[in-house]
């Protein structure tokens, strides 16, 4: 089930799941333009989801609301690789990047700021496993994982 609370900056945070339960025209109203939506509590998205939030990010687009999505989860960033149209018109400027320990097997993410043009930098810049102290690795490929940004540019 998908949930969103406004934080105390003015954000909207979404949580759960984006599935056949996801309505978001109360959103679309919520929203201002200049807006920004956390996505890192997104932890799934079905083809229905998908559906639903292309629709969502139309009809932001329709009502001239561009907003910014950010610490896009891991699923989210693999529907912006997928489908082109997924962002809308809304600025994507950050996203978790999946690393992982070669030491313990330990994930966990980072944060990264893809409005900066040096994402090279910021995956190279090492993230110790929060588990063992061992430098974790990206636990992706570069090209494939940050391929959207290539797209809206």
């Amino acid at each position: 089930m998908l949930t969103w609370t406004r934080t105390s900056e003015g954000v909207v945070a979404l949580r759960g799941e984006i599935d056949e339960k996801s309505v978001f025209d109360p959103l679309v109203h919520e929203l201002k333009d200049g807006g920004a939506l956390d996505l890192s509590g997104v932890d799934r998205i079905n083809s229905v989801g998908v559906r639903s939030w292309l629709t969502f990010v139309q009809a932001l687009d329709g009502n001239g609301k561009r907003v910014s999505l950010l610490a896009c989860s891991v699923p989210v960033v693999h529907q912006l690789n997928m489908i082109s149209r997924f962002a809308g018109d809304a600025k994507v400027a950050s996203i978790h990047a999946p690393f992982l320990c070669p030491e313990c097997e330990s994930s966990s993410t980072r944060l990264v700021d893809t409005t900066n043009a040096d994402v090279d930098a910021q995956l190279s810049a090492g993230v110790a496993c929060p588990k063992c102290g061992a430098a974790m690795e990206f636990d992706d490929v570069p090209a494939s994982y940050f391929a959207f940004l290539r797209q809206r540019r």
